[in-house]
């Protein structure tokens, strides 16, 4: 199966969401086929982001989350940009155990879909995160509604403001991580 990743700029693009797309895991089984033949052995490669929790409204776009031994990110990012996946620099956030890439991912059927890579390693905070989220939202459903109507309400608010709608998500998702862990 011939399966392609497009270079997109896809900086600053506005906040629009989408209802859950129902065929979001099988794309991101394929994204994932794709990423296994251009990462290290070993690296763990998940589905997270809204796209991960089923009944969950988001942005539609595919998130993957390619976990790493520390001193192999910055190379499995590199890897991922010469590949075609655009790199944004104002993502740059090394210091902070995450590396980027974006693009569309192009399935055999001639669907596209944008797609957005995130490189850390084992146990970075940014990956934690990542996961307690997400599994906190599968396995609370009436929590991933709540989510899913607060976002329509963020997105009233922050309008084309991506970086508002951002900062309105903080203490929420701050929040569900602390139920997650137990601290709340």
């Amino acid at each position: 199966m011939r399966r392609t990743v497009t270079p997109m700029k896809v900086h600053g693009h506005d906040v629009e969401l989408t209802t859950y797309d129902p065929a979001a895991p099988q794309v991101f089984a394929e994204l994932a086929e794709l990423l296994a033949a251009m990462v290290p052995e070993g690296a763990r490669i998940e589905h997270v982001g809204s796209t991960a929790v089923p009944g969950l409204g988001g942005k539609g776009i595919i998130d993957a989350l390619v976990l790493v031994e520390p001193e192999r990110a910055a190379q499995v990012a590199a890897t991922l940009w010469e590949a075609g996946f655009d790199d944004d620099p104002d993502k740059h956030h090394q210091a902070e155990d995450w590396w980027y890439a974006a693009g569309v991912f192009e399935r055999p059927s001639g669907e596209s879909y944008l797609v957005h890579i995130h490189v850390t390693w084992f146990g970075s905070r940014f990956g934690t995160d990542l996961l307690d989220f997400r599994d906190y939202l599968r396995e609370h459903p009436e929590e991933a509604g709540r989510y899913d109507r607060l976002k329509q309400q963020w997105r009233e608010e922050a309008g084309e403001n991506r970086e508002r709608f951002t900062d309105l998500k903080s203490p929420y998702v701050a929040s569900v991580l602390a139920r997650a862990r137990g601290r709340e």
